[in-house]
């Protein structure tokens, strides 16, 4: 999905959220996928095409598994678009069949795990604000310890949500495609 405010990072807008500044205000955080696999006439034609269709898009290949049995000539590949460019290369793709298998497409409504890992983070960070005032007042050497080790282990709950945070907007904000193109190969009789 794209950012509820152009020009802020994740980060940015993690931030605000977590602090209670934007809360309700969180844009839906949806994950796109689609599978596609499409039998083609001519194998090395379509591979060129695609690239150039995935460079228009701004798309790009996060793995490719090509395999030839001597029957069929294959390839699987993961594509990476951002969100509003998924239906668009979607309908691109499907136009280099020769034969389409299937195409399916899944939404995966992730904006209910954001909101509570926000209002988690923002809960973390109250914590060790408190922490790190009880650590400011601490007269002896077993109580700043004893705090130290309590604010440390907050602290990387916090890392932790954050970095969570940070995966989800990346899963929503660039879609995947999983696309199995083929074709059949003449055997000699």
């Amino acid at each position: 999905a794209p950012p509820a405010q152009p020009g802020r990072s994740a980060d940015e807008v993690a931030t605000g959220i977590a602090s209670g500044q934007e809360l309700e205000k969180i844009p839906p955080k949806i994950i796109k996928t689609a599978d596609i696999r499409y039998r083609v006439d001519d194998y090395k034609r379509t591979r060129a095409a695609l690239d150039a269709i995935l460079s228009a898009h701004q798309a790009y290949v996060a793995s490719e598994r090509e395999n030839n049995d001597g029957y069929t000539l294959s390839n699987t590949l993961v594509i990476r678009v951002e969100a509003g460019r998924f239906d668009a290369l979607v309908a691109a793709l499907v136009q280099g069949a020769a034969y389409l298998h299937e195409k399916n497409i899944s939404m995966r409504d992730v904006t209910e795990e954001f909101v509570d890992l926000a209002a988690r983070l923002r809960s973390k960070r109250a914590v060790a604000a408190q922490y790190e005032e009880i650590l400011r007042r601490a007269g002896t050497i077993s109580d700043i310890l004893a705090v130290e080790r309590e604010l440390r282990m907050v602290r990387e709950e916090i890392e932790s949500t954050e970095g969570r945070m940070r995966f989800i907007s990346h899963q929503a904000s660039f879609s995947t495609i999983n696309l199995n193109i083929y074709q059949n190969l003449d055997r000699a009789p």
